[in-house]
């Protein structure tokens, strides 16, 4: 598809504002397949220069912004803090932050100049789009959500879509981070635009409600909600304190062609990372305050403490469903970097306990223990490099000492079902260690926690379950596919 016409108007009190949409033509305005309007941006929302960035580690006209966490405290900084670094003079505070200066009517005055030029421009476009339905139109007008009047502002700049006829599609944005309360009249915005009609739900006169249907019933519709992560996997970030979604940008999920694996290889693949590269800019509903249609933003979004807080019973029935159907994986380092090797500390451990026991401990409510079904250790590596036959004999030792605590969770009645190791480093990326020995090590690891039981438990060579996110990205740095 061909590159939008794009145009941007900017409000200050001082200046008299650019009228660009009007300099068209009406003939100009009846051929037009692809417009965007971008009153106000406070980041980055689509490719950019890349002579704006000292790295070349991303495409032609990349900006990253979309694609990372912006977090300022890691080892390499991405996202929105290198946007803000390198090309921050292109981008407006948001209409209404109080970094704009002045009291709130001062700054609501302000943003009234640049929706009454909007208002004029749109009516304007609007007396000569064409009606065939060919017109796909994206918006974006960052608000700052916290402030007094942020709701009336979006109100008002969504308005004179009405006036337009059927569009094609349409994309607005109301804000550079997500909000339920800016994000709604983006939606009912663009439904209208695109005449979706909301289908009517006549209420129902039967006193049946979720609370009073049986509880598997109930366990089988929280099933299809956001309780359940698109790769059926959780990280807790022991940095943060915090969960975080088990996701990987689509380029860790490709082939050396560059082509992706694809839904069918990873399912999980479709709800993230949903606007890459598209030349409207990202209207992703997980990371901005925005709604599209077509519908091409699935990414999932964390269920946040609704469905936990309504009743004592859902809360319970929540609680289920999301440990019982998820994989649990805590790293005890680093969960941004597992392949990074801490550094060296004599004499006492780098926290005052495991991140395992932190989290059993401490952050999974004692009921809810037994629901999980699916937990993951990971530990960070030790130094491999040209190893002597001392050190090597070290590194194992220190293995066994991590192992042989989890075979008090294999001998007590209500016991471990199954247990996996995987030794990612070194033995995945050492090309003198043959795959005899890789199985060796793996049986004898195994062994360690299950005892008598391996037995019986592997006789069958059942097959492991498929690696993590986490891993996948390794190997494919490692140059390993599974």
């Amino acid at each position: 598809m061909e590159d939008p016409w794009t145009t941007t108007m900017a409000a200050t009190a001082a200046a008299a504002v650019p009228r660009p949409l009007h300099a068209l033509t009406p003939a100009s305005l009846g051929a037009l397949t692809s417009l965007k309007v971008v009153l106000n941006q406070s980041s980055c929302h689509q490719w950019t220069d890349s002579d704006s960035y000292p790295w070349d580690s991303y495409p032609p006209d990349s900006c990253p912004t979309c694609s990372h966490s912006g977090q300022e405290d890691v080892k390499y900084p991405f996202g929105a803090h290198q946007c803000k670094r390198y090309h921050g003079d292109r981008h407006s505070f948001p209409l209404l932050s109080p970094r704009l200066g002045g009291d709130d009517d001062e700054r609501l005055a302000a943003a009234q100049v640049l929706l009454s030029e909007w208002h004029s421009a749109a009516a304007y476009v609007s007396a000569h789009i064409g009606s065939d339905r060919r017109l796909e139109l994206a918006l974006v007008c960052d608000i700052d959500p916290p402030q007094k009047y942020a709701l009336d502002i979006a109100k008002c700049i969504v308005t004179p879509l009405r006036l337009l006829p059927p569009l094609k599609a349409c994309h607005i944005r109301l804000g550079e981070t997500a909000d339920a309360g800016l994000s709604q009249p983006a939606q009912d915005a663009v439904q209208e635009a695109c005449r979706i009609a909301i289908p009517y739900l006549k209420p129902s006169s039967t006193l049946t409600t979720f609370s009073t249907l049986p509880r598997e019933l109930r366990l089988q519709i929280l099933e299809y909600t956001d309780l359940i992560t698109p790769w059926k996997e959780v990280i807790w970030n022991r940095q943060q304190r915090a969960y975080m979604l088990s996701c990987t940008p689509c380029v860790e999920l490709c082939d050396f062609a560059f082509r992706p694996l694809g839904i069918h290889h990873r399912p999980g693949v479709a709800f993230g990372q949903c606007w890459p590269g598209d030349h409207m800019g990202c209207f992703c509903r997980r990371r901005h305050a925005s709604f599209s249609i077509p519908g091409i933003c699935q990414c999932w979004a964390p269920p946040g403490p609704d469905l936990f807080l309504i009743c004592r019973s859902l809360y319970q029935d929540a609680q289920l469903v999301f440990f019982s159907a998820n994989r649990f994986v805590v790293h005890d380092f680093d969960a941004r970097f597992p392949a990074r090797i801490p550094g060296i500390v004599t004499g006492y451990y780098l926290d005052d306990c495991f991140a395992a026991s932190h989290f059993l401990r401490e952050v999974v409510p004692v009921h809810s223990l037994a629901y999980i079904r699916f937990l993951e250790l990971v530990f960070p590596p030790y130094e491999w490099h040209s190893p002597t036959p001392e050190g090597s004999g070290k590194l194992l030792r220190a293995y066994g000492c991590i192992l042989r605590p989890l075979k008090q969770l294999a001998t007590r009645d209500n016991r471990l079902a199954r247990f996996y190791t995987r030794f990612n480093y070194p033995t995945h990326v050492h090309e003198d260690m043959q795959v005899k020995e890789r199985k060796a090590l793996k049986a004898a690891a195994v062994r360690t926690v299950m005892g008598d039981r391996y037995n019986s438990l592997y006789a069958n060579n059942k097959s492991e379950p498929p690696p993590s996110v986490w891993e996948l990205v390794i190997d494919h740095r490692s140059g390993i596919f599974r």
